[in-house]
């Protein structure tokens, strides 16, 4: 996206957190800090508390102290003074209905310094179709809405399989939220290690050393990606993406590793597994990576649009099974110039050509 476009969007979020306000960002500008594409989206819609969004006086005074201008209109809209970005406030109460659910909820993910969620793709998606169908808004808009539809399914951001989409208010997983590891959750999470392998067939009895050497290591240069998913501040589920090689990458796309994937022993089959692999695949995009590999059945990774990598010309540089070792391209052909020998970080400790 547009990088002096996030900026001001960066310190207009800080404002708002010195007034203990924390917004939900939605619209195409979500589907830009989601994806790393600029997709000119001028405009932030922002969602807030029904009872935050009432104040509009402190709104108002907020958004003056980053140089934005309330525009002479009922709703709560603003523009900065070269109108490069503008944005609008909308009460949680008018969006709910158009997503399916209550928020913040189950499908927020949260960004840190300065602190704002966004509405993941099972939200836009809903907003979107919605937004098409309103005959109030003009054709441009709604034509806007559906090119917007299609770019995520090009991503591959839509999958047939929404396993978290029947939760109501009274879920048990209803108010999960996915967040990036902090140095206080390292005990949780391997704990939490230890319990999802304990009894695996398939488990190295590794696994846990295995996540300490990524976190020690940041293998090729780069930090690894860990994120959580929490309830409160009990983890329920893990999942790290480490950077790797090809070795005839000509292109130069960053490509990864995704796993372990761990999920609370009490926690599984209710989906949180998948919405980590979704979650890990989204921030992974935004950090640059075009390609990430997995190791596991491919019944289970196949679900998440992984095949295997003999068909992109792919190989691992150590022996596995070939069906046990699978890829994925997060953009439209991103393996189209890349391929050959995939190695994986020395942290993995295999032996590797």
């Amino acid at each position: 996206m547009d990088v002096k476009r996030y900026t001001q969007f960066e310190q207009l979020v800080r404002s708002l957190n010195e007034a203990n306000v924390t917004p939900i960002v939605s619209g195409g500008f979500a589907l830009e800090i989601l994806s790393g594409y600029d997709l000119d989206s001028k405009l932030a819609p922002l969602i807030l508390d029904d009872d935050v969004i009432s104040n509009e006086l402190m709104i108002e005074s907020v958004m003056r102290t980053v140089g934005f201008e309330r525009l002479d209109m009922p709703e709560l809209v603003f523009s900065n003074a070269d109108d490069s970005l503008s944005v609008a406030f909308m009460p949680q109460s008018a969006v709910e209905p158009l997503i399916g659910h209550k928020l913040p909820g189950q499908f927020i993910f949260t960004h840190t310094e300065p602190e704002f969620h966004v509405l993941t793709t099972y939200d836009l998606y809903n907003l979107f179709g919605h937004l098409i169908g309103d005959p109030d808004r003009s054709e441009k808009l709604r034509h806007g809405d559906a090119q917007k539809l299609r770019f995520m399914k090009q991503l591959g951001y839509i999958f047939d399989r929404f396993p978290m989409r029947q939760m109501n208010e009274t879920h048990p997983l209803l108010d999960v939220t996915f967040e990036f590891l902090g140095d206080k959750d390292f005990d949780q999470v391997d704990k939490i290690i230890r319990s999802a392998f304990d009894d695996a067939n398939y488990s190295t009895g590794e696994e846990e050393q295995l996540v300490r050497r990524l976190r020690a290591g940041n293998p090729f240069g780069r930090k690894p990606i860990e994120i959580v998913a929490k309830r409160g501040d009990e983890i329920l589920g893990y999942v790290i993406v480490s950077a790797a090689t090809v070795s005839d990458n000509r292109t130069g796309t960053a490509v990864g590793v995704v796993g372990p994937v761990v999920v609370d022993p009490l926690h599984r089959g209710r989906g949180l597994g998948w919405r980590l692999v979704e979650e890990a695949e989204i921030v992974a995009r935004f950090a640059g990576y075009g390609v990430l590999a997995a190791i596991g059945w491919p019944g289970y990774w196949n679900q998440f649009g992984y095949i295997r990598s003999t068909e992109f010309g792919v190989k691992p540089a150590f022996e596995i099974t070939p069906e046990f070792f699978m890829v994925k391209e997060l953009y439209p052909s991103a393996l189209l110039r890349t391929n050959g020998t995939f190695r994986f970080p020395d942290e993995w400790q295999y032996d590797q050509e």
